[in-house]
């Protein structure tokens, strides 16, 4: 039950801004993007269903492992997500100058957000 409750709540929190952009934004594509979230939605209910069926015998089987796991595979996508933004930063300027600053503040949003999760949790230990 555990294990699904996550699934689901983690699925929500990334389909939210497929959701909320889809439904406030004025622009030609929004319906597209509400239909990613939608989907994104569909599979991880699908996928936190089966979960759930499963029960306490999936929740067992999260043993001690199961936390490494997602911290590495978390570590991982972190910074592999990190450095693909530097290089669509860094393309960007290399083309457009300062005009290519929107990607740029898209590298602040990511560093500090990894900055004050880092800081949050170093005080919470």
């Amino acid at each position: 039950m555990r294990t699904a409750r996550n699934t689901m709540l983690l699925g929500v929190a990334l389909a939210a801004p497929y959701l909320l952009v889809g439904v406030f934004s004025d622009g030609e594509f929004a319906g597209r993007v509400l239909q990613g979230g939608i989907v994104l939605l569909v599979l991880v209910g699908a996928a936190a269903v089966w979960m759930w069926r499963r029960g306490a015998r999936l929740d067992r089987e999260q043993d001690e492992r199961a936390r490494l796991v997602l911290h590495r595979t978390a570590t991982f996508t972190c910074f592999a997500t990190g450095v693909a933004i530097q290089a669509y930063w860094a393309l960007h300027f290399a083309v457009q100058g300062n005009a290519g600053d929107d990607a740029f503040w898209l590298l602040v949003a990511f560093w500090g957000a990894f900055a004050g999760s880092y800081i949050y949790n170093l005080l919470r230990l």
